[in-house]
């Protein structure tokens, strides 16, 4: 039998150090008050370990909560962090504190995959970009698949439609292919359906005002050329296979040699 000996109030906040027969410990008031832990009760020793061990998934229970505090986590983040920070927690007592935390709607991967479905859509990111993210997240599959099915394909061309709006002014001084090529891959990269990608491109007006810069580029071409010892066939040729790679037509090359 384990027999309390002492109660006396702790430094922290709603806490008392309990001497027993055996040792002493810090419980949280609300446990004193339920199982009546007063001087002179006795529990049975496996009564009082089940005790400290509700003791310690309370006490786990909170630092979740203020791990929380700094934003919403899927339940496998959570998981994994309390087999991290937490010290003697069986599988089990972390199984109830998760249990604990869903039945007071702390976590859900549906509501979480909504939300964060939501933030990056309006961040102008494609369905893909955000599975990804969820993923990371070790948020279910299924919970993925439900709230992806919300974003729709005109939504993604609206968001792909204010990028374009905002940067292509940026690219005007490209090339037309050049500039198709940026679009194709920031699109791509920020998770946008490809077959929409390609479809969005291929309805986009872009406004080709590369002529300056076709100039600069033959000029930096021809003296990159000159000093090679090419004929001056080779070294038309050189020139024209440079600016090609740049993204200018045949026919733009053309005829920026003959106005030079």
């Amino acid at each position: 039998m384990i027999e309390i000996k002492q109660l006396e109030q702790s430094k922290h906040k709603n806490k008392y150090i309990i001497h027993t027969s055996v040792d002493e410990y810090e419980l949280d008031e609300d446990t004193i008050v339920k199982y009546r832990i007063l001087k002179g009760a006795c529990f049975e020793e496996k009564q009082f370990e089940e005790i400290l061990n509700e003791v310690k998934i309370n006490l786990n229970f909170s630092k979740v909560l203020h791990y929380l505090s700094y934003g919403s986590r899927s339940y496998e983040e959570i998981r994994s962090y309390l087999k991290q920070k937490a010290v003697d927690l069986k599988e089990e007592d972390i199984n109830k504190i998760l249990d604990k935390l869903s039945s007071f709607g702390y976590i859900n991967d549906q509501k979480l995959a909504y939300d964060l479905f939501n933030y990056y859509k309006e961040n102008k990111k494609g369905p893909k970009y955000i599975e990804q993210k969820l993923m990371q997240r070790k948020v279910p599959s299924s919970c993925i698949m439900n709230a992806k099915k919300e974003y729709t394909s005109d939504e993604e061309k609206e968001n792909m439609n204010s990028i374009f709006l905002k940067l292509k002014d940026s690219q005007s001084n490209k090339p037309i292919t050049k500039q198709k090529s940026f679009f194709m891959q920031k699109f791509l990269r920020d998770g946008f359906t490809s077959s929409i990608v390609y479809s969005f491109i291929n309805e986009c007006n872009f406004e080709d005002k590369s002529e300056l810069s076709l100039q600069k580029d033959f000029i930096k071409a021809k003296e990159k050329i000159a000093s090679k010892g090419y004929s001056i066939n080779e070294t038309k040729q050189k020139i024209i296979e440079i600016l090609l790679r740049k993204g200018y037509s045949f026919s733009q090359i053309q005829e920026c040699f003959s106005n030079n």
